[in-house]
Protein backbone atom coordinates (compact mmCIF):
# COMPACT_ATOMS: atom_id res chain seq x y z
CA UNK A 1 0.00 0.00 0.00
CA UNK A 2 1.82 3.40 -1.08
CA UNK A 3 0.07 7.48 -0.47
CA UNK A 4 1.13 10.45 -0.88
CA UNK A 5 1.19 12.08 2.73
CA UNK A 6 -0.10 15.40 0.73
CA UNK A 7 -2.64 14.73 -1.69
CA UNK A 8 -4.01 11.99 0.32
CA UNK A 9 -4.17 9.81 -2.49
CA UNK A 10 -3.22 6.03 -2.41
CA UNK A 11 -3.22 3.01 -4.21
CA UNK A 12 -1.84 -0.78 -3.40
CA UNK A 13 0.38 -1.33 -6.03
CA UNK A 14 2.45 -4.40 -5.54
CA UNK A 15 0.52 -7.83 -4.09
CA UNK A 16 1.68 -11.38 -3.96
CA UNK A 17 0.05 -14.26 -2.22
CA UNK A 18 1.13 -17.56 -1.89
CA UNK A 19 -2.05 -19.37 -2.43
CA UNK A 20 -4.71 -17.74 -5.11
CA UNK A 21 -8.09 -18.05 -3.18
CA UNK A 22 -5.91 -15.41 -0.98
CA UNK A 23 -6.06 -12.94 -3.54
CA UNK A 24 -7.61 -9.21 -2.87
CA UNK A 25 -10.35 -8.43 -5.49
CA UNK A 26 -8.47 -4.96 -6.20
CA UNK A 27 -8.14 -4.83 -9.63
CA UNK A 28 -6.41 -1.53 -10.74
CA UNK A 29 -8.57 0.64 -9.45
CA UNK A 30 -5.34 3.67 -9.47
CA UNK A 31 -4.66 6.33 -7.16
CA UNK A 32 -7.91 6.78 -5.05
CA UNK A 33 -8.43 9.59 -2.46
CA UNK A 34 -8.16 8.93 0.94
CA UNK A 35 -11.10 7.54 2.85
CA UNK A 36 -12.74 9.93 5.05
CA UNK A 37 -13.30 7.99 7.81
CA UNK A 38 -9.91 5.67 7.35
CA UNK A 39 -8.57 7.02 10.53
CA UNK A 40 -11.33 6.31 12.56
CA UNK A 41 -12.26 2.70 11.16
CA UNK A 42 -8.54 1.52 11.12
CA UNK A 43 -6.87 2.51 14.51
CA UNK A 44 -3.80 0.50 13.10
CA UNK A 45 -3.46 3.18 10.06
CA UNK A 46 -4.16 5.46 12.66
CA UNK A 47 -1.23 4.65 14.58
CA UNK A 48 0.76 4.36 11.53
CA UNK A 49 0.04 8.11 10.78
CA UNK A 50 2.49 8.89 13.55
CA UNK A 51 4.65 5.98 13.91
CA UNK A 52 7.43 4.05 12.36
CA UNK A 53 6.96 1.19 14.40
CA UNK A 54 5.86 -2.08 12.87
CA UNK A 55 2.67 -3.35 14.47
CA UNK A 56 3.06 -7.71 15.16
CA UNK A 57 -0.75 -8.61 15.35
CA UNK A 58 -1.04 -12.59 16.13
CA UNK A 59 -4.29 -13.23 16.16
CA UNK A 60 -6.80 -10.16 14.68
CA UNK A 61 -10.21 -11.84 16.33
CA UNK A 62 -8.27 -11.47 19.54
CA UNK A 63 -6.27 -8.64 18.97
CA UNK A 64 -7.04 -5.56 21.39
CA UNK A 65 -9.97 -3.39 19.74
CA UNK A 66 -7.89 -0.06 20.53
CA UNK A 67 -4.98 -1.41 18.19
CA UNK A 68 -6.98 -3.73 16.11
CA UNK A 69 -10.29 -3.14 14.51
CA UNK A 70 -11.18 -7.23 14.09
CA UNK A 71 -14.23 -6.44 12.36
CA UNK A 72 -12.97 -3.74 9.56
CA UNK A 73 -9.61 -6.00 9.19
CA UNK A 74 -11.79 -9.13 8.51
CA UNK A 75 -14.10 -7.45 6.22
CA UNK A 76 -12.00 -5.91 3.86
CA UNK A 77 -8.41 -7.79 4.28
CA UNK A 78 -9.71 -11.25 5.85
CA UNK A 79 -6.40 -11.89 7.10
CA UNK A 80 -5.95 -13.73 10.96
CA UNK A 81 -2.48 -12.56 11.41
CA UNK A 82 -0.24 -9.61 10.02
CA UNK A 83 2.72 -7.43 10.64
CA UNK A 84 1.44 -3.51 9.74
CA UNK A 85 4.83 -2.02 8.85
CA UNK A 86 4.30 1.45 8.48
CA UNK A 87 7.07 2.95 5.65
CA UNK A 88 8.15 6.43 6.66
CA UNK A 89 10.60 9.15 4.92
CA UNK A 90 11.43 12.51 6.07
CA UNK A 91 8.80 12.10 8.78
CA UNK A 92 5.81 11.32 7.12
CA UNK A 93 4.37 7.94 5.77
CA UNK A 94 4.57 6.90 2.59
CA UNK A 95 3.09 3.39 2.37
CA UNK A 96 2.78 0.29 4.34
CA UNK A 97 3.82 -2.93 4.00
CA UNK A 98 1.78 -5.84 5.29
CA UNK A 99 2.55 -9.15 5.54
CA UNK A 100 -0.24 -11.26 6.54
CA UNK A 101 -1.54 -15.11 7.23
CA UNK A 102 -5.06 -15.91 6.41
CA UNK A 103 -5.02 -19.52 7.94
CA UNK A 104 -5.39 -19.01 11.67
CA UNK A 105 -3.25 -17.05 13.87
CA UNK A 106 0.67 -16.75 13.65
CA UNK A 107 3.32 -15.75 16.49
CA UNK A 108 5.62 -13.28 15.02
CA UNK A 109 9.45 -14.31 15.68
CA UNK A 110 12.51 -12.19 16.80
CA UNK A 111 13.91 -12.59 13.53
CA UNK A 112 10.18 -11.91 11.63
CA UNK A 113 10.74 -8.14 13.81
CA UNK A 114 14.00 -7.94 12.66
CA UNK A 115 14.12 -8.62 9.40
CA UNK A 116 10.46 -6.32 9.01
CA UNK A 117 12.31 -3.49 10.44
CA UNK A 118 15.50 -4.17 8.14
CA UNK A 119 12.47 -3.58 4.93
CA UNK A 120 11.11 -0.81 6.52
CA UNK A 121 14.55 0.76 6.62
CA UNK A 122 14.95 -0.11 2.84
CA UNK A 123 11.82 -0.37 0.79
CA UNK A 124 10.89 3.53 2.59
CA UNK A 125 13.20 5.60 0.40
CA UNK A 126 11.89 3.15 -2.70
CA UNK A 127 8.51 3.51 -1.83
CA UNK A 128 8.25 7.34 -1.87
CA UNK A 129 10.34 7.53 -5.37
CA UNK A 130 7.68 5.73 -6.48
CA UNK A 131 4.97 7.36 -5.18
CA UNK A 132 6.40 10.84 -6.24
CA UNK A 133 6.94 9.52 -9.85
CA UNK A 134 3.20 8.28 -10.18
CA UNK A 135 1.35 9.63 -7.69
CA UNK A 136 -1.35 12.62 -8.80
Amino acid sequence: FLRNPVSLMSRMTHNWQVAPEHALERGDQGWQPQSPTLVEDDPMFAEALVNPTALFIDDVVNADPAVVNAAYEIEHFSHTALIHAPLFHDGKMWGILEPCVFDGPRHWSEKDQTFTALAQEKLAPIATAYVLKHCP
